[in-house]
């Protein structure tokens, strides 16, 4: 969630605290969230007076399935960079490199997921290296100066750790400027600064990146159909154990003494007098319309979270990339505002990079840097060679290749394809003469 601020007013402590409590019930939402994602569902917290009734709470981890398919499509394969500046990519991509860049993406993009945001923060290390992390989205506050532009004035992050030697529970909160960062202590006599640290980037050092405009995480709006299913599954479990702690009726019957149910028990044998009958007390209950029911809420998770069912056969066994792409329709529309919202946190990234390489490599224009999604989607490698071959004579050999999902050095295999050539022209010319040679030696 965003927050606005004046541009010329100072952020005091008591505004941050402000700003803190404000987000309260946000950040209690991301908890929620968080939670369902790590499989806590509400289930878990169902009750009954009687504590004798069965009552199983089945977790259905849908939240967790939805994060994990969308994020792994979304930027399973890694973000690849271009730019006609190659001393400048290499030195980005050196950077990347060493803050192991693939992953810390996959972990904001998990963040985004869930919550709707992800950040990561960039820092300098003690050796004088760039460094970059990502920043759970649970207590961050950032904030937005009021204006059309935008601008980010500062973001806020509270949590609170536990004090091994005193079991006491302490809540911090860090506040990031475009000159320092502020660490408080915050007790009940407000926000005392504990240290204070300034950076070189001109900038806050802490980037948001967006799930969408409304912040909103991928199986946000599914949760209560999330709970649903969970209540069916477990039900469905309590009834079976229901059916196995089941009533023996006797009819008839009223003399019998516990001592004869004993005796029943261990002998396997009921003996009924004239008229006297035995059933069993059981619940009728309508399998197909929990099974419909569950069926139902099943596709409406996948329908309004945009998540298809991966695992389904009739969706796996549908080889037609036509019908393929139809399927993947909506998850491919939502995962292209994830890219266009993603995309402006890794430029800013990029950005408070280069106002660091600037000041020992000069000028480095962050814009210049092309930025490259790919869809992490299993290929259809034999149906793409079979497109390629039919393009033969009606794009050049270059663009051909390049249709192909292959990590190739276009220039080195035409090359390569073309030497072969020049080789079985050259064996062909050979034979050719050796064949007329003889021909000619003969007729003489």
């Amino acid at each position: 969630m965003k927050y606005y601020f004046p541009q010329d007013k100072v952020l005091t402590k008591d505004i941050i605290k402000k700003f803190i409590e404000k987000d309260r019930a946000e950040n209690a939402r991301k908890i929620k969230l968080y939670d369902y994602y790590k499989g806590k569902h509400n289930i878990l917290q169902r009750s009954y007076e009687d504590a004798s009734k069965p009552n199983n709470r089945v977790v259905n981890p849908y939240a967790n399935y939805i994060t994990t398919m969308m994020t792994g499509y979304f930027i399973g394969e890694p973000v690849e960079y271009t730019s006609e500046d190659e001393q400048a990519l290499e030195s980005l991509k050196e950077v990347f490199e060493y803050n192991d860049e693939p992953s810390v993406n996959k972990e904001i993009a998990k963040w985004q997921s869930v919550c709707g945001e992800g950040y990561d923060i960039i820092y300098i290390d003690k050796d004088g290296n760039t460094r970059f992390k990502a920043l759970p989205a649970l207590g961050m506050i950032p904030i937005y100066n009021d204006d059309i532009d935008e601008d980010l004035l500062y973001v806020i992050r509270y949590w609170t750790a536990n004090d091994i030697e005193t079991d006491m529970n302490i809540e911090y909160v860090e506040v990031y400027s475009r000159l320092d960062i502020t660490k408080y202590q915050l007790d009940l006599s407000g926000l005392r600064q504990i240290e204070q640290k300034y950076h070189v980037f001109g900038q806050v050092p802490v980037t948001p990146y967006y799930n969408n405009a409304e912040c909103q995480g991928d199986f946000e709006l599914v949760i209560s159909e999330i709970d649903a299913y969970d209540s069916f599954e477990s039900d469905s479990v309590n009834e079976a154990d229901y059916f196995a702690d089941s009533y023996l009726v006797l009819s008839g019957m009223e003399g019998t003494k516990s001592e004869d149910i004993a005796g029943m028990k261990q002998n396997r044998v009921l003996l009924f007098p004239e008229g006297g009958t035995g059933a069993w007390l059981t619940k009728n209950v309508n399998d197909a319309w929990i099974e419909n029911e569950k069926k139902r809420l099943d596709q409406d998770i996948h329908k309004f979270s945009f998540c298809p069912p991966m695992t389904d056969e009739n969706f796996a066994a549908n080889a037609s990339g036509v019908a393929m792409r139809y399927k993947l329709l909506g998850l491919e529309d939502k995962t292209g505002v994830k890219e266009t919202e993603f995309e402006k946190g890794l430029r800013r990234r990029i950005e408070l990079i280069y106002g660091i390489m600037r000041k020992v490599n000069g000028n480095m224009a962050y814009l210049d840097i092309n930025i490259v999604f790919t869809r992490n989607l299993p290929q259809d490698l034999s149906a793409m060679v079979d497109t390629v071959v039919k393009l033969d004579g009606v794009i050049s050999d270059e663009s051909r290749l390049s249709l192909l999902p292959l990590d190739l050095d276009t220039e080195a295999e035409l090359a390569a394809v073309e030497e072969k050539k020049q080789q079985n022209y050259a064996l062909f010319s050979d034979n050719f003469n050796e064949v007329r040679d003889g021909q000619e030696s003969a007729e003489e």
